[in-house]
């Protein structure tokens, strides 16, 4: 077999002046005032009312890392489990009843049954907080509920 010369590089090498300059220019970026809105924001704090099927789902993938959100509290019927279920979602996961949820969350989302849903959306509202619900068939019966705290 013939041996092949290695092929020299397309690239010329990284030498100390590049590296020096590629780094100042670094810094002159950062150190450039940033237009306004753009500074970084904390993350939004979601809370889920739930834990059935859905409320597992939605946890585990705010758990896992979407950009923006951060899971910090879950509540449901079984306070027991979901002290379990949250030790599984890592640290800093709270266990709350539903009436507290709205007060550690920005965004409020509902995966409970239709009785318990007056006492995740109601709270919700009064500290005017997000409101997600996932079954949007249930507005049917709660319109008062909105029209109190929405003025609609």
């Amino acid at each position: 077999r013939c041996r092949r010369e290695p092929r020299p590089s397309r690239r010329a090498p990284v030498t100390q002046p590049r590296k020096a300059a590629r780094s100042a220019r670094r810094t002159a970026r950062s150190a450039q005032p940033k237009p306004a809105g753009s500074a970084r924001r904390r993350p939004l704090g979601v809370g889920i009312a739930g834990l059935g099927a859905i409320g597992r789902t939605v946890a585990r993938k705010l758990a896992e890392g979407i950009p923006g959100l951060r899971l910090v509290a879950v509540c449901a019927r079984d306070l027991e489990r979901a002290r379990g279920f949250a030790r599984t979602l890592g640290r800093g996961v709270k266990v709350v009843p539903p009436e507290t949820l709205a007060e550690l969350a920005d965004i409020v989302v509902e995966c409970v049954p239709a009785a318990a849903f007056d006492r995740v959306a109601r709270p919700a509202l009064e500290h005017g907080r997000i409101l997600d619900m996932v079954r949007k068939e249930e507005l049917e019966g709660k319109m008062e509920l909105l029209h109190d705290y929405l003025g609609v």
